[in-house]
């Protein structure tokens, strides 16, 4: 009688403590889930939008620049053709062609290179959603996980260091069939220093 009651007593607590870590689970899983949901909503604002404006924004530094040094580069060789009477020649042609065709690879580096910002910006994003997805499992704390999803979130800022562009057109500008000729037209009016020789300065873009 006594080893029956025994193991009656044994089976009863068996499942009680079955049933307190069915329990503990449930509040476990309700915790992460509430959790997840508080990350989710911090990370909402890294949407689409969010990350197009960091590539409109590096865009919109570098191409007025390129289309400036373009025309620049454009007018210097058209004066140059035009001084030694090969502007409507089909090698002057050939040459204005030329300059058309650097400016659109320029034009494409350009846009590509936004575009790896854009990569970049989303992998951090994710990096650090997967992070805070990871202590939130961990840790089920819905409370500590509001709080280190508000730091996270804010520690990531869109802000981006551009330095002014490099002169795109030097090289061609100075190969042999336009050095001499821009030399000359040089010595009429001076190359913009800001172009050809661009500073050291950094801008800082939002």
């Amino acid at each position: 009688m006594c080893l029956g009651g025994s193991n009656k007593k044994a089976k009863k607590q068996a499942k009680k403590a079955r049933r307190e870590a069915e329990h503990a689970e449930q509040d476990r899983v309700r915790k992460v889930n509430e959790g997840r949901a508080k990350i989710d909503e911090s990370f909402a604002k890294f949407d689409d939008p969010y990350f197009q404006q960091i590539g409109d924004s590096f865009n919109g530094y570098y191409l007025p620049q390129l289309d400036d040094q373009y025309e620049d580069a454009r007018k210097q060789l058209v004066y140059s053709l035009a001084r030694k009477g090969n502007l409507a020649s089909q090698a002057g042609a050939d040459e204005l062609g030329k300059a058309q065709t650097e400016y659109d690879r320029q034009k494409v580096r350009i846009g590509s290179q936004a575009q790896d910002r854009i990569a970049a910006a989303r992998a951090d994003v994710e990096q650090n959603r997967s992070d805070l997805y990871a202590l939130n499992q961990a840790s089920a704390d819905p409370d500590a996980i509001a709080s280190a999803t508000a730091s996270r979130a804010a520690s990531i800022q869109p802000t981006q260091q551009l330095s002014p562009l490099e002169n795109t057109f030097a090289t061609f500008l100075n190969s042999p069939a336009t050095s001499m000729a821009a030399y000359q037209y040089g010595a009429n009016r001076p190359l913009s220093p800001t172009l050809f020789n661009p500073g050291k300065s950094v801008k800082v873009v939002n």
